[in-house]
């Protein structure tokens, strides 16, 4: 899988996603604080979640960006939930890939699977 640009990455998510979703979701975030941010942020993984499932049907490159967009909201809230759905959409992205080695070593969650997961996407 290529290197895309972030800027290429944004323009594939507001094409092919939910966008009014994952924009509200985030302005919840965004105006909010404490315990009710934290919930928020669970929205916010989950929206992108559904915007990865999308664009992995698609085989869009753009469900690198939202599969990577919902771990970092899912681990921000504090909620095993959207953590093991993230972190299953982003492994379901590296397998599409043709990476099931990884896919398996970043599900195995070892010391190196932040790193392992940036290596493969990147």
């Amino acid at each position: 899988m290529g290197t895309v640009s972030s800027v290429t990455h944004c323009g594939l998510i507001r094409r092919q996603c939910p966008s009014p979703l994952i924009a509200t979701a985030e302005a919840t975030r965004d105006a909010t604080s404490g315990r009710t941010r934290e919930r928020a942020q669970a929205a916010v993984a989950r929206a992108y979640v559904l915007a990865t499932e999308l664009t992995v049907k698609q085989h869009s490159e753009a469900a690198w960006a939202t599969a990577d967009r919902a771990l970092i909201a899912a681990r921000a809230s504090g909620d095993p939930r959207p953590l093991s759905d993230a972190t299953r959409v982003l492994a379901i992205t590296i397998r599409r890939a043709g990476r099931s080695a990884a896919a398996v070593d970043f599900l195995a969650g070892g010391p190196q699977a932040d790193t392992l997961a940036a290596r493969v996407c990147c």
